[in-house]
């Protein structure tokens, strides 16, 4: 066959190492739905659940100040709302890490989301003071 060497640059779950059939390969299009990732499948399950674990963290708290900040009520009250909307938030980004494709584009998102989402609440908290 002439496409014999298809996965040769494949490192997708591990497709090169176990030797999976090349036509199968070639027709689920494993290495063109995942062309940049690098990491194996357990090393990209344990990095998203970190990214989950840590990064929506991150993200949640960056949602929670920002909403406190805007919120138009008593600080108590913007505080309590935020942190109980915070639940549905850290789902959510949940849900979205597992979506994403690439383990890359899932800290990525969380990062940037976090710096940007955060910055805002940090500087709406002391533009609005």
């Amino acid at each position: 066959m002439k496409d014999k060497d298809f996965l040769a640059g494949c490192t997708v779950a591990g497709a090169v190492k176990l030797s999976i059939n090349e036509d199968f390969a070639r027709d689920k299009n494993i290495c063109m739905e995942y062309p940049n990732m690098t990491l194996s499948y357990p090393g990209r399950i344990v990095s998203l659940v970190l990214a989950a674990t840590f990064g929506g963290y991150l993200l949640t708290s960056a949602v929670m100040i920002l909403i406190a900040a805007v919120l138009p009520l008593s600080r108590a009250d913007a505080v309590i709302t935020s942190a109980l909307l915070s639940f549905a938030v850290y789902t959510a980004v949940i849900i979205w890490v597992f979506a994403v494709k690439n383990a890359k584009r899932a800290w990525g998102g969380l990062l940037l989301g976090t710096l940007i989402i955060g910055g805002s609440g940090l500087l709406l908290t002391e533009w609005l003071r």
